[in-house]
């Protein structure tokens, strides 16, 4: 176990972003579910795009709503596959700002095949 390994979610909310940047990709990829919820709005906007890339699907399934509201358009875009793939249907929701006053003015059903998977959907059609 490694010094990171042992902080609680609070003292990973209290780390300024700077210490947060300076973290290996290595650390980064191994930090728990409690301290990824831990993680304050701007200290996920201080991440990298590539930092954000390298969260594994348990990662990217332990951000809340509010977490993934926060993340930036390049850094959505840095996602893999695997974490596009780990997305929820309601994180997806919140991505593309659905129940807010952008939102389409059109509902989809998109049906999951196994957990984390969407089928493939396409085309949209908004009016």
């Amino acid at each position: 176990a490694t010094a990171l390994d042992a902080l609680t979610g609070t003292q990973v909310a209290a780390l300024t972003t700077s210490a947060l940047n300076a973290l290996s990709t290595a650390q980064v990829q191994s930090l728990s579910t409690a301290q990824i919820q831990a993680l304050t709005a701007t200290q996920l906007e201080s991440l990298r795009a590539s930092d954000i890339g390298e969260f594994g699907a348990t990662q990217i399934r332990a951000l809340t709503d509010t977490q993934i509201a926060s993340l930036t358009e390049t850094q959505i875009s840095g996602l893999t596959t695997t974490g596009v793939a780990a997305l929820t249907t309601a994180q997806i929701t919140v991505i593309t700002e659905e129940g807010t006053p952008s939102e389409k003015m059109e509902t989809f059903v998109v049906p999951m095949r196994t957990a984390g998977e969407l089928m493939l959907v396409k085309s949209f059609s908004y009016p």
